[in-house]
């Protein structure tokens, strides 16, 4: 983790996760270009049941410790940590990872598809 990173978020502590600081959660929402009340959304209780689930409902498909993304689909009885993209394909180069990504979780024997990454991620300008 470098220094601005550390400054922003705090020392590495030990001990239960502490929840991240309102104004940093504010300031990421704006940056990601969110709606404002999505930082509220951080500290509403009303979300947890949902993301509870969705959490045990990744971890019945994919294993005990899911990665993110987790995508799983209603029709499979398992899941798929990732597809992770850099830069994100869009179109119909979308379409065609999304397809083949749909075939791998039909398939009952797939498990891990792995490559290097070829470098650092690429984000698209926003």
């Amino acid at each position: 983790m470098g220094r601005a990173a550390v400054r922003r978020t705090g020392p590495v502590r030990t001990g239960p996760p502490q929840p991240p600081a309102p104004e940093l959660v504010a300031e990421l929402v704006a940056g990601a270009g969110l709606p404002d009340d999505f930082a509220a959304a951080a500290d509403d209780e009303s979300w947890d049941a949902a993301l509870s689930d969705s959490l045990g409902a990744a971890s019945k498909a994919c294993g005990p410790h899911p990665l993110s993304p987790t995508i799983v689909l209603d029709e499979s009885l398992t899941g798929l940590s990732g597809p992770i993209f850099s830069p994100a394909p869009a179109g119909e180069a979308a379409l065609r990872a999304w397809d083949a990504v749909c075939v791998l979780l039909a398939e009952p024997g797939f498990f891990e598809l792995r490559r290097a990454s070829a470098g650092p991620p690429a984000f698209a300008a926003g």
